[in-house]
């Protein structure tokens, strides 16, 4: 079982790589053809594709203990969140407290 996990993820990765493979080849023809000038939303494929995040999500899947940057950043960015909003709360509770 654990060697089929192994093959899956690694499938998964170079399926990744085939997608950033193809990204990039679409993103350099369009500049290729194009001549008039035209300003595009995207100026460069990994603005279009983002393969961080692709990988990230693959290995997060198959590994448990698979943290990246972006993921720490993401969870400390939650707690932030988390942590804001419990201190609000017991805020706002104790301002009415006071007011009554």
């Amino acid at each position: 079982m654990r060697e089929y996990q192994i093959r899956m993820e690694a499938y998964q990765l170079q399926e990744i790589a085939t997608q950033q493979h193809l990204w990039q080849l679409a993103f350099y023809t369009r500049d290729a053809k194009s001549n008039n000038g035209k300003r595009y939303k995207f100026k460069g494929p990994d603005e279009v594709f983002d393969v961080d995040k692709a990988i990230d999500s693959v290995r997060s899947h198959y590994e448990d203990w698979y943290t990246s940057d972006r993921l720490e950043r993401i969870n400390v960015a939650k707690q932030i969140q988390q942590r804001q909003k419990e201190w609000e709360l017991r805020h706002r509770k104790e301002d009415k407290r006071w007011q009554k």
